[in-house]
């Protein structure tokens, strides 16, 4: 039997394979009355699942107890006729299979019997919830393993763009400071005050000295993150993503002080700049 109190016989006739039921009955006729924890036979079973020929076959048996009441209250015709069986209780009226409504009390109750099946129910019960529950801890255990493995990669795919952004970042910083748009003072008669050979003629302007800052910032930014995620190996994950946040905000600093329109600056570029500063 089954923790359901069910053997194969009760396994069988919820089936259709009729050979399978003949072999077993061969192999032990008494098993066609054996009840599970719910007082169900072999001819309650095939009642409620409508198995015609199954029931023709167990009926054929005279060992067959067509009188057998479940703890519903229910002979086989009544299970037949409950679950909306017509043909099979059909079948069973023709072989005299009674309602439970029909059939006398054959005496006196057992309290000890009642009482022993009860504690066996309620065992089962108690058997089958915890072993409900053991199955959704694992499958919960599992899930919570997934999720941690997205999270995982996701912020190392996160480190790995950003680490990109910062290196493209750099790389404009870093040309904007050579190609600086003007002229360059050449003619060393012609020397404006204030200005050296070779330098630039916008190099004294406030405009370009705001620019000069700005630039350098977004460019020593973009290096030191380049450098903090390149070098620094960072275990734990909660550290991680405090390091992405503070990255992060850095990075949207560096992009917007690295927004100067020039040559080098395509709208490629310029895209790909806003859409990390905005989080696109």
């Amino acid at each position: 039997m089954d923790k359901k109190g069910q053997t194969a016989l009760h396994m069988a006739a919820k089936g259709t394979n009729v050979e399978v039921v003949e072999e077993l009955i061969k192999a032990d006729r008494s098993s066609i009355n054996i009840a599970d924890t719910k007082g169900n036979t072999t001819l309650h079973i095939a009642a409620r699942k409508g198995r015609s020929h199954i029931v023709k076959l167990l009926l054929e048996n005279n060992i067959t107890d067509t009188k057998a009441v479940n703890r519903t209250g229910e002979t086989a015709l009544d299970t037949a006729e409950k679950v909306g069986n017509p043909e099979v209780a059909l079948i069973l009226q023709k072989h005299g299979v009674p309602s439970a409504k029909t059939i006398k009390p054959s005496g006196a109750t057992n309290p000890a019997r009642e009482l022993k099946q009860t504690v066996s129910d309620i065992k089962h019960e108690v058997h089958n919830q915890l072993e409900h529950t053991r199955q959704t801890r694992r499958r919960v255990q599992g899930i919570a393993k997934q999720l941690n493995k997205m999270h995982t990669e996701g912020l190392n795919n996160a480190i790995n763009s950003t680490t990109v952004v910062a290196v493209l970042i750099a790389t404009l910083a870093f040309t904007a400071i050579f190609t600086v748009p003007g002229q360059y003072v050449e003619d060393t008669s012609n020397l404006p005050d204030g200005h050296s050979l070779e330098e630039a003629n916008i190099a004294t302007t406030a405009p370009f000295i705001i620019f000069f800052i700005i630039d350098s910032i977004a460019l020593f930014i973009s290096l030191a993150v380049v450098v903090v995620q390149t070098s620094v190996v960072v275990i734990e994950s909660k550290a991680k993503k405090q390091m992405m946040a503070v990255i992060n905000k850095l990075m949207r600093l560096a992009c917007v002080l690295n927004l100067h329109f020039e040559e080098d600056l395509n709208l490629s570029t310029m895209v790909l700049m806003l859409t990390y500063i905005f989080g696109w």
